[in-house]
């Protein structure tokens, strides 16, 4: 039997982005992906918040994903307010709008530069778990085979053959049945960077790639799963016009689609050393644009864990505190995103009513407005989130544990022992830090010429988040 130490269900972006922190770090690991390719022009997600692109920052993977993309300041909503990313707090004040074939291409490309491989058209069948190993099941080309591994790892998305092989229930409920979603080009495009109108005849949003081409969502309460899906993209196009109260000319599909949106979390992201992770975890409306955003977060959480415990001697209990601090995020953004696709789909009735009277006089009220445009750019973009950390060692809890380190992003030195897989030492100039071998180990120096959220040493994880240990 072929062994590995990491298998990898799904090529999607969290998988891959799984797979290159775990290569880049030395661990072995191989990914399952059902298709006979990733390539490809099509997209369902399409948009990287701040807090992801500071992650990718500290993995070096920042630049070449903007550079793919289209950044925007902001995204429309109800009551002529809007959600602000230009005030959030971060080196990518932005919300950068691009297809996840390009997030893909990105990944794939450096996986592969490194050595990495996927075997495609691989069905997953199942798995056996022991102590310390798991034996994974797969159907490859129409042969059977297996392959033993330390830890596996579901990335196979809301219908993950891994998640129902574990018996771990995924919880929730559909709360917006048969909504229309393509990427086609327009005759006559809005001169806004992106378009959100909803009404109680239905909703619709429109954003550019930048390609010519505009992701083009719709909804409306008379479309239903049980209809005939051969005319969706006309129905789309009369849709948006009775919607809109204009036809902007939507032609040349390269791509369409109908779902329905679910609201659904894992009830547990780990079963003994298989995990979950991506929508395999959690799945939400697409309002926001969160999904791909959270499951590349939770790549990155699991991917530098594991490869402290493989490769530089962490306790393995290191990696209970993947759930702990990541399943509360897939919560959340249930909650957010829910809340934003209600607003966008109960536009009739009295307490809509009441609601956008209320709003729409918030709006003119420019200290009021500005407070809650900025309190939404925090939170769908993922700026005011954090982590409950753990630390090297136990020391007395510093209140900024498990926030984000967003002002060292700039700062070389620290760039390059985070892209090292490393803790980081972070001390104010002058400082002298008592001896520690354990912590000296396992972290990079760095001194800096100004406090940091004070004058006193912090040490930040291998994700750029702040630790628990303090002097």
């Amino acid at each position: 039997m072929r062994t590995t130490e990491v298998v990898i269900v799904g090529a999607g972006p969290s998988g891959l982005m799984l797979a290159l922190d775990l290569i880049k770090q030395g661990v072995r690991c191989m990914i399952l992906e059902k298709r006979n390719s990733i390539e490809s022009n099509l997209t369902r997600a399409f948009s990287v918040h701040a807090r992801t692109l500071e992650i990718l920052h500290t993995r070096g993977l920042a630049d070449a994903i903007r550079s793919k993309g289209r950044p925007v300041s902001s995204i429309p909503l109800l009551w002529g307010m809007h959600v602000r990313f230009d005030r959030v707090g971060s080196i990518f004040p932005e919300m950068l709008v691009i297809p996840q074939f390009e997030i893909e291409r990105v990944l794939l490309e450096q996986f592969l530069a490194l050595g990495g491989s996927i075997t495609y058209s691989a069905e997953f069948l199942g798995m056996e778990q022991a102590t310390d190993s798991i034996s994974v099941r797969f159907r490859h080309r129409d042969q059977e085979e297996s392959i033993q591994a330390e830890y596996l790892v579901g990335a196979d998305g809301h219908h993950s053959g891994v998640r129902h092989t574990l018996g771990i229930d995924f919880v929730g409920s559909c709360v917006l049945p048969s909504v229309i979603i393509a990427d086609a080009r327009l005759s006559r495009p809005s001169s806004e960077p992106l378009s959100l109108v909803a009404n109680a005849k239905g909703f619709v949003f429109i954003a550019p790639f930048g390609d010519g081409y505009h992701r083009v969502l719709g909804w409306d309460a008379s479309l239903t799963p049980h209809d005939d899906d051969s005319q969706d993209f006309d129905r789309l196009a009369l849709m948006v016009a009775n919607i809109l109260g204009e036809d902007i000319g939507i032609n040349d599909p390269r791509w369409i689609s109908r779902f329905s949106s679910h609201e659904r979390v894992a009830t547990t992201y780990r079963r003994g050393n298989a995990f979950l992770i991506g929508d395999a975890a959690h799945v939400h409306s697409p309002a926001g644009g969160l999904g791909m955003n959270l499951g590349l977060q939770d790549a990155v959480n699991l991917g530098w864990k594991v490869g402290a415990v493989l490769r530089r001697g962490a306790p393995v209990a290191l990696l209970d505190s993947y759930e702990r601090e990541m399943r509360p995020l897939g919560h959340r953004a249930v909650k957010d995103s829910g809340q934003l696709i209600r607003e966008a789909t109960r536009r009739s009735g009295i307490s809509a009513s009441i609601k956008d009277t209320l709003l729409a006089g918030a709006a003119r009220i420019r200290p009021l407005k500005d407070l809650i445009e900025r309190g939404l750019g925090r939170s769908i973009s993922g700026t005011n989130s954090a982590m409950l950390s753990r630390s090297l060692r136990r020391f007395a809890l510093d209140r900024h544990a498990g926030t984000f380190a967003s002002e060292l992003m700039s700062n070389r030195e620290v760039l390059e022992g985070l892209r090292k897989y490393k803790h980081v030492l972070v001390v104010p100039g002058g400082y002298s830090v008592p001896g520690n071998p354990e912590l000296h180990e396992r972290s990079v120096r760095v001194e800096i010429d100004h406090g940091f959220r004070g004058d006193h040493p912090r040490l930040l994880r291998p994700d750029g988040y702040i630790d628990d240990w303090r002097l």
